[in-house]
């Protein structure tokens, strides 16, 4: 667990490649389950527990897809890239659910909410580079072209939450 958590802080200080990661299938069962899990909790206040289930659901199986439609050419990286990428969900993620205990409550002042913009910009944009980092190393690519490819990533991701919330609310 240990070796887990000093791989995953390396991961997303760009230190640590998807080659680093664990390939094993019980460590990547256990990634999904927190990654959904922490996307369930992280929603579950704005569109209620059954539509943050299917998001999260849903979030995990566009991220899988992604990977193996990324790695067609690297079938033998997919577990690795897979579990990096869950990894780093997961580690931005306790980072953002933090934030959001922190600073967004009833009490917040709305003179901080430029600070607190440009701090959730900032964890958008880390999780881009960390995401970048990871298509980079997997597919043998630049980091701008995996940046590129990793911001694919979040607008197909975000296109098809939209895209589910209004499924989901008639």
């Amino acid at each position: 667990m240990k070796g887990l958590l000093d791989h995953g802080l390396r991961l997303i200080s760009l230190r640590d490649t998807p080659a680093d990661s664990p390939s094993s299938k019980l460590t990547q069962r256990n990634l999904v389950l927190a990654y959904v899990l922490l996307a369930i909790l992280s929603i579950a206040g704005q569109f209620g527990l059954a539509e943050a289930i299917v998001h999260a659901i849903c979030d995990v199986a566009i991220l899988f897809a992604f990977t193996k439609l990324l790695l067609m050419k690297h079938p033998e990286r997919v577990d690795q890239t897979f579990n990096a990428f869950l990894l780093a969900g997961v580690f931005i993620g306790l980072v953002h659910s933090l934030m959001m205990t922190l600073f967004i409550n009833e009490q917040t002042d709305l003179a901080q909410a430029p600070l607190l913009s440009l701090s959730f910009m900032a964890l958008a944009f880390w999780l881009m580079l960390v995401y970048g980092h990871i298509v980079r190393n997997a597919i043998d690519v630049k980091l701008s072209s995996g940046i590129l490819i990793s911001l694919g990533l979040l607008t197909l991701n975000f296109l098809a939450m939209i895209t589910l919330a209004s499924i989901i609310s008639f």
